[in-house]
């Protein structure tokens, strides 16, 4: 509740994996031809969202990343697109987390 009070809009990882794998889908991103790429902040509460999206894809190229931004370089760059399949897709996800207290103080 404190996070629906806090950001009206937000909505759970599940809602927010069925929007973009439906939305995916019909431009014709799938399992056996999608590469997922991530940078989200080196946080354990940013594995669930990822490792939700790698039970969908199956596979994920780490670019590290602390706030959302990926460390990679260009070398893991290249690296991470020469795991995407032939004539494939890679589905990049990145982003911060925020921390809400019990008393609803955001940082």
């Amino acid at each position: 509740r404190l996070v629906k009070k806090t950001f009206p809009g937000a909505i759970s990882n599940t809602k927010l994996t069925k929007k973009v794998v439906a939305a995916l889908e019909s431009k014709g991103f799938t399992p056996g031809n999608t590469l997922v790429a991530t940078s989200f902040c080196a946080d354990e509460l940013a594995r669930v969202l990822e490792d939700d999206f790698v039970n969908i894809y199956g596979q994920n190229f780490n670019l590290g990343g602390l706030s959302g931004f990926p460390f990679a370089g260009n070398t893991g760059w290249g690296a991470m697109s020469a795991h995407v399949p032939d004539n494939g897709y890679c589905l990049t996800i990145h982003g911060p987390h925020v921390g809400i207290t019990k008393e609803g103080q955001i940082g």
